[in-house]
């Protein structure tokens, strides 16, 4: 049986993977989506999954940093409300960036 199948959208081909064929190929095509080539990932019950690579544009956050990002903004917004820091445009926070 063919394990792999193609999916034109917008002129674009996308090769379509069983999950079968993906877990026994993993590296192949990590590989190609590496190289932007895109990969859809077909699955009976699950339904159906592009592969993309993390890229620089792109964040990736374990959930207690993210969490301590998140704890310590609410403490500046409240030390704000205080009086006790300055209060930031959203201009004067991108400026940050």
């Amino acid at each position: 049986m063919d394990t792999v199948s193609y999916l034109c959208i917008k002129n674009k081909i996308m090769e379509v993977i069983t999950a079968r064929e993906f877990r026994a190929n993993q590296s192949k095509y990590f590989g190609k989506a590496s190289k932007g080539e895109d990969i859809i990932l077909k699955s009976r019950g699950l339904g159906s999954f592009r592969l993309v690579p993390v890229t620089s544009d792109d964040s990736v956050i374990n959930k207690p940093d993210l969490t301590e990002r998140l704890s310590m903004a609410l403490r500046e917004v409240q030390l704000m409300r205080e009086g006790k820091i300055k209060e930031l445009s959203m201009q004067d926070l991108l400026d940050e960036l």
